[in-house]
């Protein structure tokens, strides 16, 4: 989402969700989006997109059990292959349970930590329908 918004990236892809109602943000997402406003016409960009996803009601949020089943699931990963950071993995692990919340399709550059996640979430009976996409196949860019 942060290149779609950042780069203009996907724009195309981008707007026909937001037009078709099917666009969803997280919140999370909005968080790292201001932590890289680097001036006031990044922070005034990002407050028009924060208000039209809100006013929508397009915002999702990760809930209780999002963070408590993210423990879970990195718990289970660390027994399964090893110790990771949490902290380094936390963000995208949330990120994907509100899109499997939310019953939208979560599309990513983030292709291969969003597939790990997506295959630990089908062992805990989650499924996160997934589009993992390439800069390389927009010729616009």
């Amino acid at each position: 989402m942060i290149p779609m918004i950042r780069d203009e990236a996907y724009e195309d892809l981008f707007q026909r969700a937001l037009r078709n109602g099917k666009a969803r943000l997280s919140s999370i997402v909005m968080q790292e989006l201001y932590a890289g406003a680097l001036n006031p016409a990044d922070k005034r960009d990002y407050d028009v997109i924060n208000r039209l996803f809100v006013n929508r009601g397009y915002m999702v949020t990760p809930t209780h059990d999002d963070w408590t089943l993210s423990g879970i699931v990195l718990a289970r990963y660390q027994e399964r292959y090893g110790k990771v950071e949490p902290r380094d993995h936390i963000n995208d692990i949330l990120i994907a349970l509100c899109a499997v919340r939310a019953n939208a399709e979560l599309i990513t550059e983030n292709a291969d930590d969003m597939r790990r996640w997506r295959d630990m979430f089908r062992r805990a009976g989650k499924k996160l329908s997934l589009r993992c996409v390439e800069r390389k196949n927009f010729p616009n860019l």
